[in-house]
């Protein structure tokens, strides 16, 4: 609800409600997503702007080779993809626990695409479970290590150096 105050006993009256959803921040501790049949739906979660995000799995499961789980570095599965697969299979069963993903543009997503026949909210022929995640927001590094530093002489007076930069 909302009202404008214009002075001393000069008030509207209060506007009729406005339900909305927050999207969640840092940080989050056992936060639970679970996926339903046929549907993509996306979890965002931001950080403070200019902050660095890791998401870590702490237990979870899918359909191996039917529900993919997805981890973007943007919202909604925009950005680049960070993750793309079913975990570490067992009986058709993929777990996805111990994961962990590191997003460098202040909001992570995460999504289960799932086939039309099984999900954690309706298991038909596998039991899985929910996926239990957290997340933790810290400032960028200040530095960067150099890897993979490589050289080649273009002329007599010339030197191409490429390299990777890397967190330390």
């Amino acid at each position: 609800y909302i009202r404008a105050i214009c002075g001393v006993g000069d008030e509207s009256n209060w506007s009729s409600a406005s339900q909305f959803d927050a999207p969640a921040m840092c940080p989050v501790n056992n936060a639970t997503y679970c996926y339903e049949n046929s549907q993509t739906i996306w979890e965002n979660i931001y950080a403070t702007p200019g902050d660095y995000i890791t998401l870590t799995i702490n237990s979870g499961t899918t359909e191996t080779g039917y529900d993919e789980f997805l981890v973007y570095d943007g919202a909604s599965g925009s950005g680049t993809e960070l993750y793309n697969g079913y975990g570490s299979n067992s009986g058709g069963i993929g777990d996805l626990t111990g994961l962990s993903f590191t997003s460098t543009t202040g909001v992570i997503s995460l999504a289960i695409q799932a086939d039309g026949y099984h999900s954690c909210a309706s298991p038909a022929y596998f039991s899985t479970t929910p996926i239990d995640y957290s997340v933790a927001c810290s400032a960028p590094p200040s530095c960067f290590d150099v890897e993979t530093l490589s050289a080649s002489a273009t002329d007599a007076t010339t030197v191409e150096l490429t390299f990777v930069d890397t967190l330390n």
